[in-house]
């Protein structure tokens, strides 16, 4: 017979006692994860919050201020279970910069580092991914750009991020973007084009250089808001909203094959 599987739902908590937008988790172990949010009861800052876990209770530690601007499309991704990186929008700068910074953690205390620039124009939709302890995948929305697609690498050296070159994965207007690592020397990035259609693009990584494949579609109807996850180094899963059936949660199965970049399944 087909047993569904069951989910147990432990008791939620209250991270943040304000109005919050954009928000963002990533595991930094079994038993800790760190949460990224735009607080609109403190101007729309950039802030994080350490969650400790036991069991099925969460404990909130004191949030943390990481940038006193406004932030918008946030995205964080640990790189060990003491450090994490946080990518968004700083809609306080002219133009609004893809900004990123680290965040150094030593048990429930987060030490935010000094913020960088990886892109100078307006920057939405951005997803960060780890690649290495030491290196990061960033793709955004590039509003100076007729809102194309594009990535970069982000290499860490202790609390520092040099941003590599960026590269353009669809030359077209792109939205709803989500990065997911395959290894470390391979991303997929999951969007939907500027007909709404649901895409997927594959992003070799050597060194600090991105090379991207051919991006492939998994849906040629109208999409919203595509998420992906690696699965193993050659299969990834791809969550979007399809609205032309019913605006109904959609998932579908991404094979990678070296010769032909991606197929949906």
């Amino acid at each position: 017979s087909n047993t569904r599987k069951k989910v147990s739902i432990g008791t939620a908590a209250v991270f943040e006692s304000a109005v919050v937008s954009y928000t963002s988790v990533a595991a930094l172990s079994d038993t800790q994860a760190i949460v990224v949010y735009a607080d609109a009861g403190n101007s729309n800052y950039g802030t994080a919050c350490i969650l400790d876990i036991s069991g099925d209770t969460i404990t909130p530690a004191t949030p943390v201020v990481f940038d006193s601007v406004i932030v918008e499309y946030l995205s964080v991704a640990a790189l060990s279970s003491t450090q994490a990186i946080v990518t968004y929008r700083n809609d306080s700068g002219s133009p609004e910069d893809g900004t990123a910074c680290i965040l150094d953690i030593s048990g429930s205390t987060i030490t935010p580092a000094t913020p960088t620039v990886f892109e100078n124009a307006g920057t939405q939709y951005t997803s960060v991914a780890k690649l290495t302890s030491t290196k990061a995948i960033v793709a955004y929305q590039d509003q100076g750009n007729n809102n194309h697609g594009k990535s970069c690498i982000l290499d860490i050296s202790g609390s520092t991020i040099t941003p590599g070159v960026v590269v353009e994965f669809e030359s077209g207007a792109t939205t709803y973007i989500s990065i997911a690592a395959l290894s470390d020397i391979k991303a997929i990035v999951t969007f939907a084009d500027g007909t709404a259609a649901g895409r997927a693009c594959i992003l070799d990584v050597s060194g600090s250089t991105i090379t991207d494949g051919n991006p492939a579609t998994f849906t040629a109807t109208n999409t919203d808001y595509t998420s992906v996850t690696a699965l193993s180094s050659t299969k990834a899963l791809v969550a979007y909203k399809d609205n032309a059936n019913l605006e109904y949660g959609t998932i579908c199965t991404l094979e990678i094959d070296d010769a032909s970049d991606t197929q949906a399944s």
